[in-house]
C-alpha cells in the first residue's frame, strides 16, 4: 500500500481550468466525485466514468443514479462498455 495525498477536484479545476476530458475512477467515490464537480464555471465535454464494480458478482455501480444526474446537467450517455461510460455534453454533439 502506498499513501497518496487526497486532492479535491475543486483544487484541480481551481489550479488547471476547465478541461475538455475528464476520466474518473477511485474505487467507489467515483459518483461523489462527479457530484463534486462545478458544472456552471468547469463543465468537460466529456466525461468518462467507472460504472462497474468487480467482485464474485460484477454489478453496475449507481448507473440509474448516475444517468439520472448527469442528464439533468445536460449530458447524455455517448457510449458504454459495462465497465466505463462516457458522456458527453448535449450541445457538443
Amino acid at each position: 500500500y502506498i499513501d497518496v495525498k487526497v486532492i479535491p477536484i475543486a483544487w484541480i479545476f481551481e489550479q488547471y481550468g476547465k478541461m475538455d476530458f475528464i476520466s474518473i475512477d477511485v474505487e467507489g467515490l467515483d459518483f461523489e466525485i462527479l457530484k463534486a464537480i462545478d458544472y456552471d464555471l468547469y463543465a468537460p465535454y466529456v466525461i468518462c466514468i467507472e460504472t462497474a464494480e468487480y467482485g464474485a458478482f460484477a454489478k453496475r455501480k449507481d448507473m440509474d443514479d448516475i444517468v439520472c444526474f448527469m442528464k439533468a446537467k445536460g449530458y447524455c450517455v455517448y457510449a458504454d462498455n459495462y465497465i466505463n461510460t462516457i458522456f458527453v455534453k448535449q450541445d457538443v454533439i
